[in-house]
């Protein structure tokens, strides 16, 4: 019967078979190494790429399509604004309800008016208004609490004949009415009531001045 007689493997067999190691090597690593943008969207499953798969800071603006993150993708619960305490900080901050302690209507410009009788008496008025008036004079100096400089006037007459009333502001000199002292200062409004010879008589008129 013949034997056989394991012998020592020569050394190109030892040769050989390394290189037939590193060749299926080779093969097996090409086969997982992935050519560039060979993955995309219909390769991925729904729900593999998660946040926590995610480096913070890796998905920039720059790499979002225009209008993929539309209000419906947006966890509104988890945003948050800061809350400004003054209004250099926002468009409506905690101290623009108010201002000076008064309500914003408050500085709202009005029209400011008042009926006042012939004798220097306000029977009606917007509010605020006070009348500096002497017997006999024709003369009446209003102070409407603030400039009525620039602010448009009208005067008539009210319950009685007399002659077309006249109306300048004080605070002279030229252009403005120098008016007596006391009183010349654009607060104050100069009212001149006629008879209907044209002198200067007392009469009952009606005044109004514009919101500024």
């Amino acid at each position: 019967m013949r034997k056989f007689v394991l012998r020592r493997p020569s050394p190109a067999l030892g040769v050989a078979f390394v290189a037939l190691l590193v060749a299926l090597g080779g093969t097996s690593l090409a086969a997982f190494n992935l050519p560039r943008n060979s993955v995309g969207t219909r390769q991925l499953r729904n729900g593999a790429v998660t946040s926590k798969k995610i480096k913070n800071g890796a998905v920039t603006t720059a790499k979002l399509k225009d209008g993929a993150v539309t209000a419906s993708k947006i966890n509104t619960s988890g945003l948050s604004v800061p809350r400004a305490d003054n209004a250099a900080n926002a468009a409506h901050a905690a101290n623009a309800d108010e201002l000076g302690g008064l309500a914003p209507g408050a500085y709202q410009g009005k029209s400011q008016w008042a009926l006042v009788r012939d004798d220097g008496a306000v029977l009606r008025q917007s509010g605020g208004i006070t009348v500096t008036h002497s017997a006999g004079t024709g003369l009446y100096f209003l102070n409407f609490g603030s400039s009525v400089d620039s602010r448009g006037v009208s005067v008539t007459n009210w319950n009685s004949p007399a002659g077309a009333p006249s109306a300048a502001v004080c605070g002279g000199p030229a252009p403005l009415v120098t008016c007596p002292a006391g009183v010349n200062d654009t607060n104050h409004l100069f009212v001149g009531t006629t008879s209907t010879a044209g002198a200067f008589a007392d009469h009952s008129f009606f005044v109004i001045v514009e919101a500024p």
